[in-house]
């Protein structure tokens, strides 16, 4: 029998929503020993995020794959020394796309940063991030970290609307080591020079500058994009179509582009820790919390948009033998060009 009114009832919510939030997917292994460091990992990766954020933004973490009271057990720990806002557990795998999806589509903010948990930030990155969304009313897509070769994927739509325009063209890259980097973190035992010189870049008209083109490890997006979501969700546990159908068609979808910042402001780390990340950790102080600042831009699916930009340019240029002679008046030498395609 219940007793007394319930105090919460009728009690308005109070409107807690940030500007930003970061989904960190992170899965629990059955311990095999690929994942045996990933808990090491993602312990960086996320004080990273809450040292180096220059906006005081929302981590949720979202955790699947097996069971693992141990591994349970130190999450909510992370969750209790507010290291993450919120902790969701899914006790069966589904898949990283769908778990990602879970939380997604109930997201309200303006901007989201969806990143593996194997991402070690450096200070400030979300205010570059956020400079290149500022610059470019059509970014939709914005990666903290600049990756070589990227400016060939899903990008043709800004190939469309700069094709007889200085403002697209290639530059060096500024910072190769960090390329360098990021080859190895994922397998790669080096990066011949040819791959980190050059890379294909948008000016701004305050002369400002952005990479064309992301990879989808660690990509903030203008949310208004996920509204060219599929309504089904992932087939896959990892890979396939999944991040690709998921998490960048929607931007070009919407004819946003997809960018990446001049500057490397994050590390892939990989699966296993090693001394340089902890010790790279412990050399950054704190930063004072910055306001976030609203951007009003909102995206809408543009079906026929795509099929123009994304589809049919890109096989025009392809199919008439007209991509070297794109490439060439974008700045390329006839050597480079042999190793950018």
């Amino acid at each position: 029998m219940r007793e007394g009114k319930n105090p919460i009832r009728d009690q308005r919510l109070e409107n807690k929503e940030s500007n930003h939030v970061i989904i960190v997917p992170f899965f629990i292994s059955n311990k095999e020993e690929y994942f045996s460091g990933t808990l090491d990992i993602l312990k960086l990766c996320l004080k990273s995020l809450r040292l180096n954020s220059s906006y005081d933004s929302q981590i949720h973490l979202v955790a699947n794959g097996y069971r693992s009271i141990a591994i349970e057990k130190e999450l909510l720990e992370l969750h209790h020394q507010s290291i993450i806002d919120q902790l969701s557990i899914i006790a069966k795998p589904i898949g990283k796309v769908n778990a990602i999806l879970s939380v997604l589509r109930n997201v309200r903010s303006s901007f989201v940063t969806i990143t593996d948990a194997d991402v070690l930030f450096l200070p400030q990155w979300d205010k570059e991030v956020l400079n290149v969304f500022k610059n470019f009313k059509k970014a939709a897509a914005v990666s903290p970290v600049p990756i070589f070769r990227t400016h060939n994927r899903l990008t043709s739509n800004i190939w469309a609307d700069y094709l007889f325009s200085n403002k697209l063209s290639f530059s060096d890259v500024e910072d190769p080591e960090a390329m360098t980097q990021y080859a190895k973190s994922i397998g790669w035992p080096w990066l011949d020079k040819k791959y980190k010189t050059k890379y294909m870049t948008l000016t701004a008209i305050n002369g400002e500058k952005a990479v064309v083109g992301n990879g989808h490890f660690c990509v903030t997006y203008n949310t208004s994009i996920f509204k060219a979501l599929p309504y089904e969700n992932a087939d896959f546990i990892l890979g396939g179509n999944s991040e690709n159908k998921y998490l960048d068609e929607p931007a070009v979808l919407c004819d946003g582009y997809r960018l990446a910042t001049l500057s490397n402001n994050a590390y892939h780390m990989g699966n296993k820790p090693e001394p340089w990340m902890s010790d790279l950790l412990n050399s950054f102080l704190p930063l004072e919390k910055e306001d976030f600042t609203i951007l009003n831009h909102k995206f809408r699916p543009r079906k026929l948009t795509y099929k123009i930009k994304i589809k049919l340019f890109k096989n025009v240029l392809s199919r008439f033998k007209l991509l070297d002679v794109f490439y060439r008046t974008k700045g390329l030498s006839k050597n480079d060009i042999e190793f950018i395609k």
